[in-house]
């Protein structure tokens, strides 16, 4: 499981109803789209998302990327995805907890 949390800036009038949301893509090695997500910032600002580390898209191992978009706002980071003991086509199963913190 990949967790990603983080605080978004306070958009104040441009923003009333707190309509903006955070929308996440993660990208593999090869620049390849694996996911897309959008969450809500709570009202504190604050938001989470869990994104499966499994699957068929998971497949190669090396740095993945990902990409934080809020209102004008971006931020990214970067984290060492890697596969242990079997070919990539075999491993589905990923198990080990990455967590990443975006602040905007």
């Amino acid at each position: 499981m990949i967790k990603i949390s983080g605080t978004v800036p306070y958009l104040g009038p441009s923003d009333p109803n707190n309509a903006s949301h955070v929308t996440f893509v993660i990208t593999d090695p090869r620049n390849n789209i694996i996911t897309v997500s959008q969450v809500n910032p709570n009202d504190n600002r604050m938001y989470s998302a869990s994104i499966n580390g499994d699957g068929p898209l998971w497949k190669l191992e090396g740095d993945y990327t990902v990409k934080a978009n809020f209102a004008n706002e971006k931020a990214d980071t970067a984290f060492f995805f890697s596969i242990a003991g079997a070919p990539p086509e075999q491993v589905y199963g990923f198990s080990y907890e990455t967590i990443l913190k975006l602040d905007f």
